[in-house]
């Protein structure tokens, strides 16, 4: 459960409670000002980016949301669009071996907020052609009124 005062999770690992200062956006963990330095000079993480855990991007609740497989305690970096959900690596080899619509998560992700706005235009268009069905059958009765009529 998230506190109103985050612990580095590199220095809970050593035994060590220091509080967190930020939050990098790759490992997914708290990490304070010293592991921040330390995080920077090695070869690995020195371009992971690691915002302020009190700037407005991130909240301490997010810190608890960890995008983590299920099964194998792994990061989930690609989403399986044949079945619509996200895997890890190993995910990969033992569940989607033969699956060819694998994607990066984040491009995934990024996609979805253009998806949302495609979707409410689709809403629009689906409305308005309802609304011209409408008319259209509206307009059909009416003719068929008036033939009777004539007749």
């Amino acid at each position: 459960m998230a506190t109103s005062m985050p612990i580095c999770d590199v220095c809970i690992n050593n035994n060590i409670s220091k509080t967190a200062s930020g939050w990098c956006l790759e490992c997914e963990e708290a990490i304070c000002t010293d592991c921040e330095k330390q995080h920077g000079c090695m070869k690995l993480t020195k371009n992971h980016k690691i915002i302020p855990i009190d700037d407005n991007k991130m909240s301490t609740s997010n810190l608890d949301s960890e995008q983590e497989c299920n099964d194998h305690s792994r990061k989930l970096d690609f989403f399986c669009l044949k079945h619509s959900q996200p895997c890890c690596v190993t995910c990969i080899f033992e569940k989607h071996k033969r699956c060819q619509e694998l994607k990066p998560l984040p491009e995934v992700e990024k996609g979805m907020t253009s998806f949302d706005s495609s979707f409410s235009n689709l809403e629009d268009r689906v409305e308005d052609i309802i609304e011209s069905i409408t008319g259209l059958l509206k307009e059909k009765q009416e003719n068929k009124t008036r033939l009777k009529f004539k007749k």
